[in-house]
Order: C-alpha cells, then structure tokens, then sequence
C-alpha cells in the first residue's frame, strides 16, 4: 500500500482557506444543535419515570414542537434501566437511529446499546457509530458483531424496508478512534485480549439469558502508514462453538514503545485503509466506529 496520505476532498480543502465560510459552518451547527438539544431534553422529560417530575417540567414540554421531539427523541436511552449503559451522561442515541441488539432478553425492543446507525452523505456507505463499550456493555456490543443481518431501520432507507436474503451483511470492520486513558480520564475499556492467542469469556448483563460469547485474539499487525494497528479476532457464541471471524479489527491507535499515541490528523487515514479492504457495496452496512 501507497504511504501517501489521502488528499481531503476539495469542498474540504475550499472551506479551511475560508475563514468567513467556516464562522458561518459553526454558526448554523450550533443554532442547529441548540434545536436539537432542547427537543432532547424535552424527549427526555416527557418519557421520565416519576409523574412528579413530568408535571414540574410540563410548561417546557408543552413549548417544544412535539414533531421535533418525537424526531429527536431519546427517550429509549433515558430509561432508568439503560443509564449505567451510557458511558456519557449527555451522548445518547436517538430513539429513531439506534441499533438494536435481538436475542436473549425479554425486553420487546430489544437489548440497548448506545450505538447509531450513521450514513455517509458522499459514500452512501452504512456505518454504525457507538461509544467504547463499558464492562456492563462489552457483550451486547460483541453480540452486535455476531448477528447475521446488521441493517437500518427501514424509516431510514426504504431499500431496506423489502430486502430479500440476499442482501444480508455483517459488520467486519471496527475502528476504534479512541485510546484506553486520556488526559487521566478512562475513555473506553479493553474488550479484546491484549496477547495473541489468548481467550476471554463474556458474560451478558443483568437479566439478560444470552449466551456467552468467546472471543480470540488471532493476529495483531502493526501498520505505519495509517497510524493504527490492525488486531484480527475470532468472536463466537460459547455454548454454540459457532463460530464467526471478524477481519480486520483496526483500532486508530499506535501502539508504540513510548505507549498508546492518538493519531488525530490521521484518523481519516484509517477510515481510508478500513475501506480498502471493505469490498461490499456503499448501501451494505459493514463497519462500526467506536468514539
């Protein structure tokens, strides 16, 4: 492979040699998530728990556009049940965006993960974007990795709401943007072995019947020029022995003597290497992000 960096694209390139463009980017991105922000909140309230509560915040409620609200909602990941599975208090997915995982529990839609299916606008290409998993997450976030159809909601893309066999897909690519520890904070727990050939055992949460899941570390290749290193992982259902290779599992992180070193000018150029060997086509969906 070229050592060359990938050229950003021109519209890119056009908006960093404008600075009065860019005042004007930032300026509509922030009045647009001030809107987002307080339909959320709005969602947030309505779908609480304690009627007490829903009544103090009823005036607030009452002020917002309920279409917004239902279209920004997050009143899923606001259950009480689903809060020790956000990593961040204030980085939720949307009720309508969110991945759901299937098997093993009784909920009907569904086990949580904060994980949001996420189309690129130029590509079209499906990705999945989700925060490192916690302890508490790290087999719902392995069980989404096994599930054989990986799709959309159908709201979001009509293709998918009549999709034969055919088009099934699963997610083979995972980059990880984010490293263990930063400035002193823990950003994302280590969900892999960290030796070649080591095993681990993942247990479900709480309340959950799945199976366990087994995952191997079969590979780990180091690769100067995307900055990242590229671990190869076997995941499998423990009490099934089916078994399901994940190729290539490539984490944006340069594991070097000196220690881990987040590469952010460079993280486009993982994103670059992870497409290059991403054969299928831009609306099947097969990778997943971790921020």
């Amino acid at each position: 492979m070229s050592s060359k960096q990938p050229k950003f694209p021109d519209w890119l390139e056009h908006v960093q040699k404008t600075p009065t463009y860019l005042e004007h980017v930032i300026e509509a991105l922030s009045e647009r998530e001030y809107i987002r922000e307080n339909a959320r909140e709005a969602s947030r309230h309505s779908s609480h728990h304690s009627r007490a509560h829903r009544l103090v915040h009823l005036p607030s409620i009452l002020t917002k556009s309920s279409a917004k609200v239902n279209y920004y909602s997050i009143s899923v990941a606001c259950q009480p049940d689903h809060l020790e599975y956000n990593r961040y208090t204030n980085i939720e997915p949307y009720d309508r965006t969110r991945v759901v995982v299937e098997h093993g529990c009784a909920e009907p839609s569904g086990r949580y993960l904060n994980a949001s299916w996420v189309r690129e606008l130029a590509g079209g290409k499906w990705w999945i974007a989700t925060q490192a998993p916690l302890p508490a997450t790290v087999h719902a976030y392995l069980s989404m990795l096994l599930q054989p159809i990986s799709r959309p909601p159908s709201q979001l893309h009509p293709s998918f709401s009549d999709h034969t066999s055919s088009q099934t897909s699963r997610i083979r690519t995972v980059v990880q943007l984010t490293q263990d520890c930063e400035s002193g904070m823990r950003k994302a727990h280590v969900y892999i072995p960290p030796i070649v050939g080591e095993s681990w055992i993942v247990e479900p949460e709480e309340k959950c019947d799945a199976p366990k899941v087994k995952v191997i570390l079969l590979s780990v290749k180091d690769i100067d020029e995307a900055h990242c290193r590229e671990s190869v992982v076997s995941i499998s259902l423990y009490q099934l022995h089916t078994k399901m290779r994940v190729n290539p599992w490539c984490s944006a992180i340069s594991c070097t003597p000196h220690g881990p070193i987040m590469v952010y000018p460079n993280a486009r150029t993982a994103l670059h290497y992870s497409n290059s060997f991403t054969l299928l086509t831009p609306s099947t969906v097969t990778s997943l992000i971790n921020l």
